[in-house]
């Protein structure tokens, strides 16, 4: 499916409850150009490239929210390929404990680590 670049403001109602309290703060990483909003079907992610301190790329999934996301796995394996990520990143709160074993389930083939709440998927395994 085909991810299309979107407004903050088009974006925001929809990842209201994923932002949560940093709303703002991500509001501004979007407006510095260090995130960007995307739609995908039905759904809306704020995501974001960063660079570890050992010089590799990961893309970060900030925010979710929508429709038949599951649906979407393989693109968003496909995008950080593509920005020469070699994970991919995102953050949950123990608030969230269903939405913490959707993405397990979700990236479930791609062994994911928890660290401090924030899990990662390699996408170039066995490369």
């Amino acid at each position: 499916m085909r991810f299309v670049n979107v407004s903050f403001e088009e974006a925001a109602p929809y990842l209201a409850q994923a932002m949560g309290d940093d709303a703002k703060a991500i509001e501004a990483q979007v407006k510095n150009g260090e995130a960007d909003c995307y739609k995908a079907g039905q759904a809306y992610f704020l995501m974001r490239v960063e660079t570890l301190f050992n010089g590799v790329k990961e893309l970060v999934l900030v925010a979710i929210a929508g429709r038949n996301v599951a649906e979407l796995r393989h693109d968003l394996v496909t995008i950080a390929k593509a920005v020469g990520a070699g994970s991919i990143r995102w953050h949950t709160t123990s608030k969230l404990a269903a939405k913490e074993r959707y993405f397990m389930r979700f990236f479930a083939d791609l062994e994911p680590q928890l660290t401090e709440k924030v899990y990662k998927v390699r996408v170039n395994y066995g490369e």
